[in-house]
């Protein structure tokens, strides 16, 4: 986890972990929407307040 502009970010291999998923998931969720992403000095992180919501269950609705 990172600290950026008063943000707490997670890196993918966090998310993947916490969410028990693939990278290549983390990423379609990134791109779809369904969490918020960021890229810093050419890596993606996930916003905390977007993967406590996916967590929580406010957006965790499978893709089809």
């Amino acid at each position: 986890m990172i600290e950026f502009d008063n943000r707490k970010y997670y890196t993918v291999k966090e998310v993947m972990e916490t969410i028990k998923c693939s990278d290549r998931t983390v990423r379609r969720y990134v791109k779809a929407g369904t969490l918020e992403g960021k890229l810093i000095a050419r890596k993606l992180y996930v916003t905390e307040a977007s993967l406590k919501r996916y967590v929580e269950g406010g957006n965790n609705t499978e893709m089809q």
